[in-house]
């Protein structure tokens, strides 16, 4: 299995339990939750380091599966934004690894419920 189909399978798994089970509606606006600890809002942006590094596998087959599932580890710029529609308390932009030629999926979302905010799930 090449990289491109192991991560295009993730990202369908992924998306198809995403949106199986979408949350109702609430009449209720959620609190936009105060982020000002990361700075003002220009200067969101962090430098991160990937620290990708699987053991050595013994088992061939392993091996053979995890050359699809990892790249080659490097630095990337991180962008902190508030999230819009109240999944997270910061939302996380960082360019993914592994690159699809498509501009929207090659850019990583990941929501972070931040440990002591009260505004999470």
């Amino acid at each position: 299995m090449t990289k491109r189909s192991a991560f295009s399978a993730l990202a369908i798994v992924l998306l198809a339990n995403a949106t199986a089970h979408p949350a109702p509606p609430t009449d209720k606006a959620s609190p936009r939750p105060d982020i000002s600890f990361l700075g003002p809002p220009a200067h969101r942006v962090f430098q991160a380091s990937d620290t990708l590094a699987p053991g050595p596998e013994t088992s061939q087959d392993a091996r053979k599966c995890l050359e699809g599932l990892t790249w080659t580890p490097g630095k990337f710029r991180v962008r902190c934004e508030t999230p819009t529609d109240g999944h997270g308390e910061v939302l996380l932009r960082f360019p993914s690894p592994i690159r699809s030629g498509h501009a929207t999926n090659d850019l990583v979302a990941v929501e972070w419920y931040v440990a002591g905010m009260k505004s999470g799930p």
